[in-house]
């Protein structure tokens, strides 16, 4: 909502003209609350759309509820997918990044949650994963989070895209892996 009404809101001449593009913009159930403000007062519409829907689908509930069903029930990614593993790591990156906003959506850290997410992974990034786990919590004496998991996906598709299903285990991988996760986190605290 805050970039529309930063795109529209500014570049309007009047409260009719931004209901029509609020109604424009939108599809589905928030089109038909919008639509449902046509009758009324341009300026009034407006503001009752606009209020319906952070009502109806702008709750940091809601939200938090629907990013963490949907990175719990994503399907399996196969280990020769690789537009499946960047399609779950562009997702899990929109997470994190809600996650800074939206304090509903730190669910996501709970163990459980994040074995799930991890068994969507091929094996040998569930096996990579287990060793980098264990290694930042022997190094730091902290238990991985899910910005951990984000990051790692990330730098296994940047690093290795063509070859990262054939491959296994290595302690040079996981080193700098590690080091990557660490400096980034570090980076984020600062």
């Amino acid at each position: 909502m805050k970039a529309f009404e930063n795109g529209v809101d500014r570049n309007t001449n009047g409260y009719s003209e931004r209901l029509y593009c609020l109604e424009q913009y939108t599809q589905g159930r928030p089109k038909g609350l919008v639509g449902s403000c046509q009758h009324m007062d341009p300026e009034r519409g407006y503001v009752e759309a606009k209020a319906l829907i952070q009502e109806q689908f702008g709750n940091d509930q809601k939200v938090a509820s629907a990013y963490l069903q949907k990175a719990l029930s994503w399907p399996p990614v196969r280990t020769e997918d690789v537009k499946a593993l960047q399609d779950y790591s562009f997702f899990l990156r929109a997470c994190a990044n809600a996650m800074e906003e939206v304090q509903y959506l730190h669910e996501l850290d709970m163990a459980a949650n994040m074995m799930i997410i991890i068994r969507m992974l091929p094996s040998h990034l569930r096996d990579k994963w287990r060793t980098l786990a264990c290694e930042l919590q022997e190094r730091n004496s902290r238990r991985e989070t899910f910005f951990d998991i984000t990051h790692f996906i990330e730098r296994q598709l940047l690093n290795r895209p063509s070859t990262w299903k054939h491959s296994r285990c290595s302690l040079h991988t996981n080193e700098y892996c590690f080091k990557q996760i660490t400096a980034s986190l570090t980076f984020r605290r600062n």
